[in-house]
């Protein structure tokens, strides 16, 4: 060590060359480095979506979603399949084993692919093949342009002028477009009609496919040249389309399309409203690359809507901006970095002298810059949560820098300004800056290794955090000293130490004589302390999943009753938009809503239901405005109370950034048992709803939707010559359309449908006049071998792991209880009350309470981790078993301030909180690490009492301690005030990691060397 130490500060000139090129790669590392708003992590799931227009969802489940289920049944690595089958959609969620690697979960993926590719039994009229998507970060969009304009005409031509160009815009991967009515060609058949001229459906299908062709019909083989042959007879408008003869004879009669039906070209059914600005709009959702940077993608982005001429009379808005958090992120790091140098600078010129503190300051822009080169490497980019590490580790960052500067300057101190007093200096430091470095890394590396999904967004912190902390080391060991020295035969003014710090100093040393004599006492007094700490935080401090009060993002679902058409939907929810149009714009940045689904995938243009609305709205960051999110929420609820009686529901939910832990309260019932499976969870229902502190208590059992069965006579239909799938067909075709085709129209595609006139979808007695054609071509009516039949079908059927589903979920009132206590409190009434009740229903638990059990054991077994690996780093380097514990009970210690800091700012504890915890392990250990070390020096050194010698290190590494605490704890205060940004995420991180150290620190001043007093006392006595 001394010789790397001395070959450093024998050679000035390569240190400063190094310095230099470390800040120019640094810094054109960063320029160049992608940025993003979260990290792109693949969520091991597949989503597979089947689109079967017009069938009900018992024939959804039965002949799409079953068909897939049992399809996969063999695949291995798949953790559990779950499957919602709805009218004219199924969709199967496919969830990998997370224990996979990342290579083995690709292969699983790519045998689910090739089965679903292989499954032959589904429906030939499902409207394309089964869609498979990979959920993962980088498919959310970065932002929403929403498009609103006087009429849809004059809005669709704008979206299209910006949607080629903004495909074109650097960075951008795709554009969604919501709320966009493609055109289509109808064929609207009056029934009557067919019945006059004997045609059918069918008919009509096959002589529109026979007229639209484009065939090949080989070469010519011609001189000079070789000519193709091609068969063109491509329908263009309606009028071809009206003209096409279904028959004729040799009279010179036809029937043609006209006779029978009105062809109309126009835009699709209205299915699905964007709300933006309290009008109907058309929202672009642009995605970016994977490895595009969000800053400029879009920079990027709104530089084409500056440069775009606008049609008259439309305008956009911008909603759902992730660069924001970015940028936050970004200036959080700056003005943070910028107060801890200002905080470092200002200390260590306090308590040392002007050079000391600017050498040791300049540490932290040289270790971020040296990291920066190595996040390619480790597969990091600029992102929320790696930006959260760099701020996270900032207050860490100069501790070991501070112990060497702090050595060399007491060495100068004593007047030993040479090189080899230098080198001696640093050497007799390394050994505990090596072993506090390592610690600390150890804390923080099991987080690397943290199972599931949360493990996967929080990977970037703790990889930052050691980086940084190995950047640090190698700049405080090699580059700080040579800084610090000067040439040889130079004088150099020596500051000597402050009175201020000789007070300090005395002051301890008074206060350590009297705490070390009654050592017991004290120290019974602190273990009662820390039980008392244990038994409040139980008790009175709740403990949630992830933060809410610093959020930024809300939904407000609706739902109306079954059947309610989306025009009445969408007028029913205008009052609410008036409301939260009117929040004041300190507080709310955008909002934007959807009008027929509520789901939380606003970039997808498929609207399934039509008594459903969400609103998604996005608030300004929290230091910027007075009231949190829920206060926000609690006044709108008060408000909307007048306009809120049409609906069945009305939900609101705070959405943070991150992984999501789903609901506070959720229990799945799984039965194929119906009645069992209903009547527990209606029993479950009333016994959450009765629970102190829930609200919005709710199954997902939805009201069955009217419906006409038909009920088909068997033999009649076998004697007519009839087939039921082509009673399905002809029946689908003539109320929901069949697609026969598709025309070209410039760069847009335009669906040929078939389907009866609008004013015949309505009356069931057209159903039965229907005329179907039999094998022999003679046309039957449907009455003629079916009845209709009035009943109720399920809208949503669900089903688990090849069980049906039912899903109890709700939400609790802060303050009043939390998710793990209702979900204890719900296990034990399940356990006694339904459990033997309703042998045929399993019950798992979902939601936040879930999720908490689960992060308590994940973290337990990680800090159980960290605590012995640093136990045996220690034992290592003391060669003892005896010291390294005395060194460890730092840790224990953290806890008070830890609780008692969260107690008094009235926080909740929560998953982050904890994470921070794990980290405070390793940093709090370094303290009475270097405090340790330099008792057994100055025992070794002198020949002083043993008492003598633990107060004299004690008051050595007095200056230090002081000097790395409130650097640490001042690194972090920023962010836990959000006086350079705040951000709801990575506070409790910070909040742990600044108190607990602070307060462990003033108390390792004095219980560690009360412990090392006990165990010389016994070593006496032997």
């Amino acid at each position: 060590m001394k010789y790397l130490i001395n070959f450093f500060l024998e050679r000035k000139l390569l240190v400063n060359l190094l310095v230099i090129m470390v800040f120019l790669a640094g810094i054109l590392t960063v320029l160049t480095m992608q940025k993003e708003g979260i990290p792109n992590v693949t969520i091991n799931q597949l989503v597979v979506t089947t689109i079967y227009p017009g069938a009900a969802p018992s024939d959804i489940e039965l002949n799409v979603s079953m068909v897939i289920e049992d399809a996969l049944e063999e695949t291995e690595g798949i953790e559990s399949i779950s499957s919602v089958s709805q009218e004219g959609l199924s969709q199967v969620v496919i969830e990998i084993d997370g224990n996979l690697n990342d290579r083995e979960a690709d292969d699983v993926k790519r045998d689910i692919e090739k089965t679903i590719d292989r499954i032959s039994e589904l429906p030939k009229d499902i409207l394309k093949k089964p869609i498979i998507m990979e959920i993962k970060t980088s498919m959310f969009p970065i932002l929403e342009v929403n498009i609103q304009g006087k009429n849809e005409t004059s809005v669709r031509k704008m979206t299209d002028k910006l949607d080629l160009k903004l495909r074109r815009a650097s960075g951008v991967s795709k554009i969604s477009k919501v709320g966009y009515r493609d055109k289509e060609i109808r064929i609207e058949v009056d029934p009557s009609k067919l019945k006059s001229t004997e045609t059918s459906i069918t008919e009509i299908l096959n002589v529109v496919n026979a007229n639209n062709i484009r065939l090949s019909g080989g070469i010519l083989e011609t001189t000079p040249k070789e000519k193709s042959v091609i068969t063109v007879k491509e329908l263009k408008e309606p009028k071809e389309i009206k003209n096409i003869i279904i028959r004729s004879n040799f009279s010179g009669n036809n029937l043609k399309i006209k006779d029978i039906a009105n062809v109309v070209k126009d835009y699709k059914k209205q299915d699905l409203y964007v709300r933006s600005n309290n009008q109907t709009s058309i929202s672009l959702c642009i995605h970016k690359k994977e490895s595009a940077d969000i800053l400029k993608t879009i920079r990027a982005v709104k530089k084409v809507l500056n440069s775009t001429k606008w049609e008259e009379g439309t305008s956009y808005t911008l909603s759902n901006d992730l660069s924001k958090y970015t940028k936050n992120r970004l200036d959080m790091v700056i003005s943070n970095g910028l107060m801890g140098m200002v905080l470092v600078f200002g200390l260590l010129w306090l308590f040392l002298d002007l050079k000391t503190a600017f050498w040791t300051s300049f540490g932290i822009p040289f270790s971020f810059l040296l990291s920066f080169l190595f996040f390619k490497q480790l597969g990091l980019t600029l992102n929320a949560l790696s930006l959260g590490g760099l701020i996270l580790v900032l207050g860490m960052l100069v501790d070991d820098a501070i112990v060497v500067s702090e050595s060399i300057h007491k060495t100068k101190e004593e007047g030993k300004t040479s090189t080899k007093d230098i080198v001696e200096a640093v050497a007799d430091i390394a050994f505990p800056v090596i072993f506090s470095i390592v610690t600390t890394i150890v804390a923080f590396l099991p987080l690397i290794f943290l199972p599931g999904i949360m493990g996967k967004f929080i990977y970037a912190i703790p990889a930052v955090v050691i980086l940084v902390l190995l950047a640090s080391l190698f700049e405080s060991l090699f580059i700080l000293p040579t800084h610090l020295s000067h040439k040889e035969g130079k004088k150099e003014k020596i500051v000597g130490k402050k009175k201020f710090m000789i007070a300090l100093e005395n002051g301890y040393r008074k206060t350590l004589t009297i705490v070390i004599k009654h050592k017991f006492k004290f120290l019974l007094f602190i273990f009662l302390l820390f039980i008392f700490s244990i038994w409040y935080a139980k008790k009175y401090i709740p403990f949630y999943f992830a933060p809410v009060e610093g959020a930024t993002e809300f939904t407000i679902k609706f739902e109306t009753p079954i059947g309610t058409p989306i025009e009445k939907t969408l007028k029913m929810i205008s009052p609410i938009e008036n409301l939260v149009a009117q929040l004041p714009k300190e507080e709310m940045e955008s909002f934007s809503g959807r009008v027929g689904y509520d789901s939380q995938i606003y970039w997808s243009n498929l609207g399934t239901d039509s008594n459903r609305a969400i609103l998604y709205v996005y608030l300004t960051p929290k230091n910027t405005r007075e009231r949190t999110a829920q206060e926000i929420i609690d006044k709108l609820k008060q408000e909307m109370k007048p306009h809120v009686g049409g609906f069945e529901k009305v939900i609101t939910e705070i959405r943070a950034r991150g992984p999501q832990a789903g609901k506070a309260i959720s229990i799945q019932l799984l039965s194929n048992d119906e009645a069992q499976k209903n009547a527990a969870a209606n029993a479950l229902v009333t016994f959450l709803q009765k629970t102190k502190g829930t609200s919005e208590i709710e199954d997902d059992v939805a009201e069955g939707k009217e419906e006409l069965r038909l009920n088909i006579d068997n033999e009649k239909i076998s004697m007519l010559g009839l087939d039921i799938y082509g009673v399905a067909s002809t029946l689908r075709t003539a109320f929901s359309g069949t697609t026969i085709t598709s025309i070209r129209e410039g760069n847009e595609s335009i669906d040929l449908i078939v389907k009866l006139a609008p004013e015949f979808r309505k009356d069931s007695n057209n159903l039965l006049e229907l005329p179907i054609m039999n094998k022999e071509g003679k046309l039957i009516r449907v009455k003629n071998f079916a009845t209709l039949d009035p009943h109720k079908n399920t809208p949503t059927i669900v089903r688990y792991d090849r069980l049906g589903s039912i899903k109890v979920e709700g939400n609790i009132v802060k303050g009043e209880t939390t998710a793990l206590e209702v979900m204890k409190k719900a296990k034990v009434f399940i356990d006694s009350k339904l459990v033997d009740k309703y042998p045929a229903v399993t019950f798992e638990y979902k939601g936040e309470g879930k999720e908490t059990m689960d992060s308590f054991a994940d973290i337990g077994k990680l800090f159980v981790i960290a605590v012995i690996s640093i136990y045996f780093i220690l034992i290592l380097g003391f060669g003892s078993f005896i010291e390294p514990i005395l060194i460890m009970t730092a840790i224990p210690l953290s806890i008070m301030p830890v609780i008692l800091a969260f107690a008094l700012h009235g926080k909740p504890l929560t998953f982050q909180a904890l994470i921070g915890f794990v980290g405070l392990a390793g940093v709090v250990v370094n303290d009475s690490l270097i405090m340790v070390d330099q008792i057994k020096k100055v025992d070794s050194k002198t020949h002083k009492q043993c008492i003598d010698c633990i107060i004299e290190g004690s008051v050595t590494r007095l200056r230090p301690i002081i000097l790395t605490t409130v650097t640490t704890v001042g690194g972090v205060v920023p962010m836990i005030y959000g006086l350079g940004g705040y951000d709801e995420y990575l506070m409790p991180m910070a909040m742990s990691l600044g108190y607990g150290l602070l307060g462990a620190s003033l108390l390792t001043l004095f219980v560690v060397p009360c412990f090392i007093a006990i165990v010389d006392g016994f070593k006496k006595r032997k």
